[in-house]
C-alpha cells in the first residue's frame, strides 16, 4: 500500500474529481471558494493528496500543457471514495484537540500564556463566526441538506466555544487578581 493519505482530504479531493478532471490548482481554488475557510486545505496538501492517490490507483494525470497536470478520479477511486466517506461518517466526534490537550496542562502555563492562548482561541472564532457569515451572504436562500446541517454545526460550536473559552477567561483572570 502507498503512503498514508488523510481520508477527510481524500475525500474532499475525490468529491471534486469526481465532479469533473482537475489541477491541483484547481482543487485548491474550489475548496477556498466554497468553503470560505472554514476547511483549508494548502497547496502541498492538495498536490501530496493527488499523488497519493494517483500511487493507490484512484486518480489518473495527464500533461495539460507545459507546467499543468489534470487528474481524473478513477473507478477505483469512487469505489474507494465511498469507503472512505463511510470510514469517516463512522468516526466518533472527537471532544478534545490540542488545545484541550494544553488546558489539560494549564497548570504548568503561567496566567499570562493561558490568556494569551485564549485570546487567539477567540479571535480564530471569531474569524470562522465571520467566513461563517460570508457564506450565509453568498447563499442567502435555502441551503440543500448536508451544507444546512453542517452550516448549523459549526455555527453552534463556535457559539459554545466562544462561551467556554469567556468563562475560562474570566476564572484565569480572577485566579490572576488573587495572586496579586
Amino acid at each position: 500500500m502507498p503512503a498514508t493519505i488523510d481520508p477527510a482530504n481524500a475525500v474532499i479531493v475525490l468529491s471534486l474529481l469526481e465532479e469533473e478532471p482537475r489541477s491541483g490548482y484547481d482543487v485548491k481554488r474550489v475548496v477556498d471558494e466554497r468553503l470560505e475557510g472554514l476547511v483549508t486545505l494548502t497547496a502541498g496538501t492538495v498536490y501530496y493528496t493527488l499523488k497519493r492517490l494517483e500511487a493507490r490507483g484512484w486518480a489518473k494525470s495527464a500533461s495539460a500543457g507545459r507546467t499543468r497536470r489534470v487528474y481524473r478520479i478513477t473507478a477505483d477511486g469512487r469505489r474507494g471514495f465511498l469507503g472512505l466517506l463511510e470510514e469517516l461518517s463512522l468516526q466518533p466526534i472527537r471532544l478534545f484537540g490540542a488545545f484541550e490537550m494544553a488546558l489539560y496542562f494549564a497548570p504548568r502555563l503561567s496566567p499570562d500564556a493561558l490568556a494569551r492562548s485564549l485570546d487567539r482561541q477567540l479571535d480564530e472564532l471569531a474569524r470562522n463566526r465571520g467566513r461563517l457569515g460570508q457564506l450565509e451572504e453568498r447563499w442567502p436562500g435555502r441551503w440543500p441538506f448536508h451544507y444546512y446541517y453542517l452550516r448549523e454545526k459549526t455555527r453552534d460550536l463556535i457559539e459554545a466555544n466562544e462561551r467556554w473559552c469567556r468563562r475560562i477567561q474570566r476564572k484565569v483572570q480572577e485566579k490572576s487578581l488573587q495572586r496579586v
